[in-house]
C-alpha cells in the first residue's frame, strides 16, 4: 500500500493490483491546457508523471525517463504540470508559462526543458 495525493489534493491509498494506465508521449508548450481520456473507467487514486527525452543534450540521451512531481510556484514564476481535474474517463492537466525545469545530468546547471526535445508521460492507477 501506498499514500497517494489525488487529483482533488486530498490523500488516499493504492494497492499493489490495481488497474493502471499508461499515455503515450504527449507533446505539449508552456502555458497549455489538456484533456486525455483514459479507460479506467473510475477516477484514479495515482498519477505519476514522466518526461521522456526525444533529443540528446545536456548528459540526457535518447529516450531517457525522469519522474517528475506536480507544479511549484515561486514568487516569480509557476513551473511544472499541474494536474486540473480527474473523472472516470479523462485527465485534464496543464504546464505552467515557465514550463518544466530541471537539472543538467553532466552538470550543476539548470535548464528550461525545450518543448521540441521531450515528451509527458501519465501512468494512472486506479
Amino acid at each position: 500500500m501506498a499514500s497517494v495525493i489525488r487529483g482533488d489534493d486530498n490523500f488516499d491509498t493504492a494497492s499493489p493490483g490495481m488497474a493502471s494506465w499508461t499515455s503515450g508521449d504527449l507533446a505539449y508548450v508552456h502555458n497549455g491546457t489538456y484533456t486525455i481520456s483514459h479507460p479506467l473507467g473510475v477516477i484514479p487514486k495515482a498519477i505519476q508523471i514522466e518526461v521522456v527525452c526525444y533529443f540528446a543534450i545536456h548528459g540526457y540521451s535518447l529516450g531517457d525517463v525522469l519522474t517528475i512531481g506536480q507544479g511549484i510556484s515561486d514568487y516569480e514564476e509557476q513551473r511544472g504540470v499541474q494536474i486540473v481535474a480527474m473523472t472516470d474517463s479523462t485527465l485534464k492537466y496543464g504546464v505552467y508559462s515557465a514550463g518544466l525545469m530541471f537539472r543538467a545530468f553532466d552538470s550543476t546547471s539548470v535548464y528550461s526543458r525545450a518543448v521540441s526535445r521531450w515528451r509527458l508521460r501519465f501512468t494512472l492507477i486506479g
